[in-house]
């Protein structure tokens, strides 16, 4: 059984308290790596940061050198992950839900196991039970992001 981690980036890989010149928080990117370990999982990259990328023979590549995309790009060479996919390129008027659901209906394999890690909530009613809620102004780095609590919730439902 295929499982998919539909990412955003802001809000799961920083926050207020953590968001600096690399724009993304080790600590955040390491529960990254453990919950992919854990349930190896692929990453469809759902956020607004895929319009930063493009895919060139079959690899995500940034669109421009210092940028975003890149950052993103290092950060996830640094630690051995790999987008598999991103939801449809462009910016889209629809929910983040319905792009989530258009890419689920026309990729995914017939036996699948998703979650949603995001810190908006524009989900479609049946996905809320795979949605994970996360911040991006917290109290503190350890109430942002891909935090312990939230690494576990996500293992639990991915897990066989």
């Amino acid at each position: 059984m295929e499982k998919y981690i539909f990412l955003d980036v802001d809000g799961v890989l920083n926050g207020q308290h953590s968001f600096n010149e690399t724009c993304l928080y080790p600590f955040y990117l390491n529960n990254l790596k453990k919950l992919i370990n854990k349930t190896n999982a692929k990453i469809i990259l759902s956020s607004s940061w895929r319009n930063f990328l493009h895919k060139e023979n079959n690899k995500y590549l940034p669109n421009k050198e210092g940028g975003y995309g890149e950052k993103l790009i290092k950060a996830f060479e640094n630690l051995n992950l790999e987008i598999h996919d991103t939801t449809k390129l462009g910016y889209s008027t629809k929910e983040r839900g319905f792009q989530i659901k258009e890419w689920l209906d026309n990729y995914a394999d017939k036996e699948y196991k998703y979650i949603i890690l995001d810190d908006d909530e524009d989900m479609l009613s049946e996905q809320f039970e795979y949605f994970i809620k996360t911040k991006f102004n917290g109290k503190s780095i350890e109430d942002e992001g891909l935090n312990e609590n939230i690494l576990n919730k996500a293992i639990l439902l991915l897990e066989d």
